[in-house]
C-alpha cells in the first residue's frame, strides 16, 4: 500500500516546510518551479525515505511565487 498525506505547507520568511506522513518503503523528494505552466522544475531537496510517519521537506531562501510538487518512487 502506498500513500501520500500533506498535513500542512509553512511559508516563512526564510524557509519553507512541507509536512507530510508518507508510506515505508518509497522516496519522496520535492521540486519547486514559479508557475504550474513551467516545465523547468527544480530539485528542493534530495531523496527522503518515507517511514510511515511524520516527514518534513525544507527548502530554504525560496522564491517568492514558489509552486511545489513531491515526487514519489520506489526504491
Amino acid at each position: 500500500e502506498s500513500y501520500f498525506a500533506l498535513l500542512s505547507f509553512t511559508r516563512g520568511q526564510d524557509s519553507n516546510r512541507l509536512t507530510f506522513v508518507a508510506s515505508p518503503g518509497r522516496l519522496y523528494q520535492a521540486e519547486v518551479a514559479p508557475s504550474l505552466d513551467d516545465q523547468a522544475w527544480t530539485n528542493v531537496t534530495a531523496w527522503i525515505s518515507g517511514q510511515g510517519a511524520v516527514s518534513e521537506l525544507t527548502h530554504t531562501n525560496p522564491p517568492a511565487d514558489a509552486i511545489y510538487r513531491v515526487r514519489v518512487r520506489a526504491p
